[in-house]
């Protein structure tokens, strides 16, 4: 019989819900919910085998507060469907094929899968057909990856391919033989270095060997599922080796080729020390882990790849590099099928990471009222991160001084704290349409008042009318 929990606790050492996840409790049971515990229970006293399964063990053996709390079974989905409805609970039959069906307890869903065994997978994504079993050796032989092949029945866990120790070296294996993973779910190979960011794992050299040598099936998976793989490794702590086993194994020239090419360019200038990839690497370290961040630092310097020019001296320049690596982000979003508001977003970044330049820094106030009227297609938000891309580009050069782009940061916050679009203006449309303009030249006034706002410092209305004596309405 499981050990019950006690007000949300466990039953041996009295730990409750505020001391869960926190290392003050040495029982994995604690980290559980009690539903999900609940749900075992049930099935377990029907003479039926129930576990815990996948991710949600993984975190336990990490200490962390599981989530997503899959349960596996040796009932059939119709025996899990008549268990539970007995017992009062909604069940949903939402993945009959494969087995699954979710219960409801206190407004959260359990999802209980039967032990399956797979056919073939002839599209290297999916199995061709699904069996049921009573083995629970049948269904962890399935799994991708050691640690999210273990079972937790409540009282032990269940560790056929060894995980516990796999996650106390610190490693990713797959279980049994790397090829034969691949080959049944090419994502496998972008989810080994995903984790491997999340977790700060290394991955094990048989199964880097397996990818470089299985790379070219990644084009059997969706852009969607790619993109949710890389989105997930681009918030890890350790996304610099994620991407380097990437570019080593070759699966980054399969999946973003754009970004492999800049292992090439070697930046032989006063500016950098690291060829462009390594310098892309150090600049998605020193970036928060907001994702569009993320993406647009990983994009950032792609244009390098294609407009690079070489002085007789050996110095290399990249001039509107820029532009051109704007270009290719907004081609690799749309690939990737990122929704419009982060392409659109990371295309902007992208665009304009490489201002200030060092004449902008020498007058900034003008500078950054200039930047600011010049760029109103960019949002508050907006701003907010390409100054945080700014910044980590800088802090990746050869000279990482950042005193006089922190200069023009908090000048161009300061224009950005008062009035810089034409809504906030003092002077109206109809003070515009009183003052006999018309039609177009209404527009037109007011970018020319916007222009004399940002220029001036001011929101005076008088001032600004004033002001309009050297409008041409051009």
């Amino acid at each position: 019989m499981i050990r019950p929990l006690l007000g949300g606790g466990c039953s041996e050492c009295k730990a409750t819900d505020d001391r869960v996840g926190k290392g003050r409790c040495k029982h994995i049971l604690c980290q559980s919910s009690s539903n999900a515990l609940n749900t075992l229970n049930i099935i377990q006293e029907s003479g039926g085998e129930a576990y815990l399964v996948g991710g949600c063990v993984r975190d336990m053996v990490l200490n962390q507060k599981p989530h997503d709390e899959d349960i596996t079974t040796s009932l059939t989905p119709d025996q899990v469907i008549s268990l539970f409805e007995s017992k009062g609970y909604e069940v949903i039959p939402t993945g009959l094929q494969h087995g699954t069906v979710t219960v409801m307890m206190d407004g959260e869903g359990y999802e209980i899968t039967t032990f399956r065994k797979d056919g073939d997978y002839s599209d290297g994504r999916h199995p061709d057909s699904v069996e049921f079993s009573t083995n629970v050796e049948d269904d962890c032989s399935r799994r991708d990856f050691t640690f999210n092949a273990m079972y937790y029945d409540g009282k032990q866990i269940v560790d056929t391919y060894n995980g516990q120790k796999d996650i106390e070296d610190k490693v990713i294996r797959t279980v049994g033989d790397p090829d034969e993973r691949f080959n049944e779910d090419a994502l496998r190979m972008m989810r080994a270095v995903r984790f491997s960011s999340k977790l700060g794992f290394t991955i094990a050299p048989e199964v880097t060997a397996s990818i470089s040598k299985n790379k070219d099936l990644i084009h059997n998976v969706s852009a969607e599922r790619i993109q949710a793989e890389m989105t997930k490794m681009l918030q890890g702590p350790n996304k610099r080796y994620a991407l380097q086993t990437m570019q080593q194994t070759g699966l980054m020239k399969e999946v973003m080729p754009e970004l492999d090419a800049l292992k090439s360019v070697k930046q032989k200038s006063k500016y950098h020390y690291e060829d462009a990839f390594e310098h892309t690497m150090s600049v998605m370290d020193n970036c928060p882990d907001d994702v569009q961040v993320q993406y647009a630092a990983m994009f950032h310097d792609l244009g390098k790849g294609t407009t690079k020019q070489v002085d007789p001296d050996g110095t290399e320049h990249f001039k509107g590099h820029s532009t051109d690596s704007a270009k290719q982000a907004d081609e690799i979003c749309r690939r990737l099928k990122m929704s419009t508001a982060d392409r659109e977003t990371i295309v902007k970044l992208v665009k304009y990471h490489d201002r200030p330049d060092d004449a902008e820094m020498k007058n900034v106030r003008k500078s950054a009222a200039k930047f600011v009227y010049e760029h109103q297609d960019l949002t508050d938000d907006e701003y907010k991160k390409l100054e945080q891309l700014w910044i980590a580009d800088r802090k990746a050069h050869k000279d990482p001084n950042t005193e006089s782009l922190n200069n023009y940061i908090k000048e161009l916050d300061g224009v950005l704290a008062g009035p810089h679009r034409i809504s906030d203006l003092s002077v109206k449309g109809n003070d515009l349409l009183a003052l006999g303009y018309k039609g177009p030249q209404i527009g037109k006034a007011q970018k020319y008042l916007l222009k004399q706002s940002l220029t001036n410092n001011t929101n005076d209305k008088d001032k600004l009318i004033k002001l309009l004596n050297g409008f041409k309405g051009e």
